[in-house]
Formats: structure tokens, C-alpha cells, sequence
């Protein structure tokens, strides 16, 4: 079996493992034609040495994995301003902030100059930023595999956070447990690919006869306490182009899970068994803790590890708000801790039809049209007090 066999099987999440783990450079990894990152053997170089098998995580996912039956699961609100920038309750921010502090890296995902979504790194804390807010995107490794086990064996302490199965990767590709690495896995729902966004964002940009300048999925009020709303928010030339998830084409696709990676549908990942140090997302349980910042978005953390609960009983805990999780709860609401997104039938052809349709056509089969109260009612979001915002909407059906 080589890598080309597992990719064939559909268990690849292209965390790109292989293609750093051969020694002869056989694997390189390229766009499939539905846009995903996959590994291809290139025609004649591979040796048949089965090193990129022996490593993958797809095929050796038993290795790697902590129940979070035994971890410590908390709700926790972050205490740094800088939580207006976060998609939930900062946690992120706050450890990676700490890791900088102490001299290490942090390696995230952003958005680049181009709207792609890659892996950076991150040295100094005013660069965090670009780490923070939810990428409902594939993103891009890049080499920062490399570059992390390079900081490792400088002997600097390395944040790395991603999906389970990119964790899953970097771990394959060290091969060996380094103290100074720490390692944070989302709680991830599935990962469209970047050709879907790409061909959204090229198409907004020809209608608006300017460029995409910015993309943002998660929106919170600058000035008043809020929940972090969802709303896919495009800065275009002069005005940002803002719809809610069912008016957008690809917010809409990615909420119903049309055009996930086929490995996300069986994913061994979306288990109470975790691969990071720590686990981070959204606290969908929130409403059984009323009194805890009701008015904001919180986090769930699960601290796996011993290594994760010294740092948070160290440092992290004094620098939040928290309280005691029931993880039993969370996984009720918190289905992708639980269980990986039933494969929805349209599945079969939503990548079939951004080849064949044109966008307005895609566009009409896969989003509602925002009408005009739907448009008044997104541009209000960006300056009302939250509750102003649910009581329109009670209003306004």
C-alpha cells in the first residue's frame, strides 16, 4: 500500500504528513479537482519504502489520542480585550499570548493578502491577531511543519493549533514527543475546500467591480457586549458586503455540510478521544450556565494532558473567568465532539455543480435571496446592541 491507496480509500484529510516524511521527495501536494490538498506520488520517484503509510494518521490513528473522559473541561471566558477580536471566549489568544511572552512561536491559521487561508508562524504578539477568529476553510500547512520542529530543537516552546487531523499530522511527521511543544485542536464540524471560497470571492469581486479585500465569518460589536453572531462579512472597496449564513452561498453550504472533505463525513477526530494538548471551541451548552458572561460567547476547554493542565493551573486559569464543564452536556449540543456530519445527499453534486453552473445559478440552487428587511437587519448588526438585534428579529418573524 502506498500513500496513493489511501487517498483513493477517501481517509485523507491532507494533512500532508507524507509528503514531508519521504525521504526521496516522491510526494508533492496539490489541489484535487474538487480544490482539496491531497498528496499525488510523483510518476517514478517513489522507492516503495512505505514510510509515508507507516506515519499517516489516517492509518495509524490509535496512537495518537487522550479521552477527554479523564481530562478537565471547563467554560471559560478570557479577561484580555482582545476578545472582541475571538470568535468565542479568547482562550486561544490568552495561551498563545503567554507562549510569546516566554520567547516561543505560534503557529495558526490566517488569512493572507490573497483571501487563502494558510498556516503561519507568529513571534511577536501584535502579529496574533491574524491567528484569532473562526477560517471555515481548509487551510494550507505549507512547510510550517518544518518550521515548527526547527523552534523545537532551538529548544523554544511551540504553540500549535489546527483541526484534529493537522495535530494528527504534525505529530506523524515528528515522531517523537518534544516537552516544549503544546498542541490545540478545534473542535471542527468539517473543512469545505479553498476552490469553493476562491471562486465566491472571485466572483463577488467581478460583481462589484473591485476586490475582495477582507473576509470575516464571525462578527462581534465593537462597542457593546455580544455574542459572536455569524454573518459572512466581504470588505470590498468602499462598503463591506455583509449577509446572514442562509442568503450566502458559501456560509449556507458550509452550515449544511454540502462540501466537506469526504474524510471529514467518517472522521475519527469528532470523538471524545482528542489528539492536542488542549481542546478549544465554541461552548454550544452555554445556556445551562445563565450566569456565567450571558451575554457574551464562551469557550469550551478541555485540557487533556498533564503538560496542558501545569500550564493552565500555572498561568492560564489567573488570566480567565471559568467554571466547571459537564462534558456529557456539551457533547449533547457539541455534536462534532461526539460524532463526525452525516454526509448530506447534495454531497454528490455540489462540486459538480460549481464546475458546471454559472455563479448566479449556483448561487440561486444553494442560498436564499436576502431581502431587503434581511439586509437592513444585517447592517443594523454592526452597530446595535445585541438585544435590539433579537428583538427585531422576534418582531420581524
Amino acid at each position: 500500500m502506498n500513500v496513493e491507496d489511501i487517498v483513493k480509500s477517501q481517509n485523507c484529510a491532507g494533512c500532508s504528513a507524507c509528503s514531508f516524511i519521504c525521504p526521496v521527495g516522491a510526494i508533492e501536494i496539490k489541489e484535487n479537482p474538487e480544490g482539496f490538498l491531497t498528496p499525488f506520488i510523483k510518476g517514478g520517484k517513489c522507492i516503495n519504502c512505505s514510510k509515508c503509510v507507516q506515519a499517516c494518521p489516517a492509518k495509524n490513528y490509535d496512537r495518537i489520542k487522550h479521552s477527554i473522559r479523564d481530562s478537565k473541561c471547563f467554560i471559560v471566558q478570557s479577561k484580555s480585550p482582545e476578545r472582541k477580536r475571538s470568535a468565542s471566549g479568547a482562550v486561544f489568544y490568552t495561551i498563545a499570548a503567554d507562549v510569546l511572552k516566554g520567547g516561543g512561536a505560534v503557529f495558526g491559521a490566517a488569512f493572507c493578502e490573497d483571501n487563502t487561508v494558510r498556516h503561519i508562524c507568529v513571534i511577536d504578539k501584535d502579529s496574533l491577531w491574524r491567528l484569532q477568529n473562526s477560517k471555515y476553510v481548509q487551510s494550507n500547512i505549507g512547510d510550517t511543519f518544518i518550521q515548527a520542529q526547527d523552534q523545537l530543537s532551538e529548544g523554544k516552546t511551540v504553540l500549535f493549533s489546527g483541526t484534529p487531523c493537522q495535530i494528527a499530522g504534525l505529530y506523524a511527521f515528528l515522531g517523537k514527543e518534544y516537552e516544549n511543544l503544546i498542541t490545540i485542536d478545534i473542535i471542527c464540524h468539517g473543512v469545505p475546500s479553498p476552490k469553493l471560497l476562491r471562486r465566491q470571492l472571485e466572483e463577488e469581486s467581478k460583481s462589484w467591480q473591485g476586490k475582495v479585500k477582507k473576509v470575516s465569518f464571525r462578527y462581534k460589536n465593537p462597542i457593546f457586549k455580544s455574542p459572536s453572531s455569524f454573518y459572512m462579512i466581504m470588505m470590498m472597496r468602499f462598503l463591506p458586503k455583509i449577509r446572514r449564513p442562509a442568503d450566502d452561498p458559501y456560509f449556507n453550504i458550509f452550515l449544511k455540510g454540502y462540501a466537506f472533505r469526504e474524510s471529514c463525513y467518517t472522521c475519527s477526530y469528532a470523538s471524545p478521544n482528542r489528539v492536542g494538548d488542549f481542546t478549544l471551541g465554541d461552548c454550544d451548552s452555554h445556556r445551562l450556565y445563565p450566569n456565567f458572561h450571558p451575554y457574551e460567547s464562551n469557550s469550551t476547554v478541555i485540557v487533556n494532558t498533564p503538560k496542558a493542565l501545569k500550564l493552565w493551573d500555572n498561568t492560564i486559569n489567573k488570566l480567565c473567568d471559568y467554571s466547571d464543564l459537564d462534558i456529557d452536556e456539551e457533547i449533547k449540543k457539541n455534536k462534532q465532539l461526539g460524532h463526525p456530519s452525516e454526509r448530506p445527499e447534495n454531497r454528490n453534486f455540489v462540486y459538480e455543480d460549481l464546475e458546471n453552473m454559472t455563479w448566479s445559478e449556483f448561487s440561486k440552487k444553494y442560498a436564499n435571496r436576502q431581502s431587503v428587511i434581511g439586509k437592513i437587519r444585517t447592517y443594523c448588526a454592526l452597530f446595535m446592541p445585541s438585544f435590539i438585534i433579537r428583538i427585531w428579529g422576534k418582531l420581524h418573524g
